[in-house]
């Protein structure tokens, strides 16, 4: 199969799944923001950049909009795992403690998500005021499992470690596959610290309790977002 036709076939799974649609929406939003920061940034040197830049905005909003309609449904996913997770003895008491705090955060987040969504498309009334306030409890809840999340992947990187120091120290035998297994292990979750990294301050910008610009968000939420989706690219 030559690549070509390999990354299409690739893109097509990739947007056949509710997942890999969210992660290609959140790029277009976060990729949206950090194009429409630059296009005003030239504003002043070249013409229709603004007017390109209001446009842009446009389908960004529309993105954030969209990935609000993917999630319906997500918190019911996220209780079955959480019920497995509770159920399983060979995770470590304090990575397992958090990874159940992140899941947690992240159901009332998307429970929250679903009331602002119901507040703009005009189901639920509340005024903007309410709807600023829903807004910023979500990302609290968002902050909440990110700050859990990285927990549980340091611990889980020291477990690693050191599961990966006794295999190489070990009789050859005994650990001919453990370091492959440990190696893949530990890329995953460095890139998962890497993008939680990167959506930490994206959040605290949404809470407005860091001083960074709306590109500067952007351009964090996009390579954020491009990290996810490579993540959940599907090998064809």
């Amino acid at each position: 199969m030559s690549e070509k036709l390999r990354l299409v076939r690739g893109l097509v799974a990739f947007l056949a799944s509710t997942t890999g649609r969210d992660k290609a929406c959140r790029t277009v939003q976060y990729g949206g923001r950090y194009l429409s920061a630059l296009l005003r940034l030239y504003s002043k040197t070249f013409g229709p950049a603004l007017e390109l830049a209001e446009k842009v905005d446009k389908i960004s909003s529309q993105m954030g909009m969209t990935r609000k309609v993917l999630r319906i449904g997500r918190p019911i996913g996220i209780a079955l795992n959480l019920a497995q997770k509770l159920n399983d003895k060979t995770q470590p008491c304090g990575s397992k403690m958090f990874r159940v705090l992140s899941d947690l955060c992240l159901t009332l987040y998307f429970l929250l998500d679903h009331v602002l969504w119901l507040q703009r498309i005009g189901v639920l009334k509340g005024s903007l005021r309410q709807q600023k306030l829903t807004d910023w409890w979500s990302e609290l809840a968002w902050f909440g499992e990110i700050v859990c999340s990285l927990c549980a992947i340091l611990l889980e990187l020291q477990d690693e470690r050191r599961l990966a120091s006794q295999a190489a120290g070990s009789d050859a035998k005994q650990s001919t596959a453990r370091p492959i297994c440990s190696q893949s292990r530990l890329s995953s979750l460095r890139l998962d610290l890497l993008r939680y990294l990167l959506d930490a301050p994206v959040c605290l910008f949404f809470m407005d309790a860091v001083p960074i610009s709306s590109g500067t968000a952007g351009l964090l939420g996009f390579v954020s977002s491009l990290i996810g989706a490579y993540q959940s690219w599907p090998t064809v």
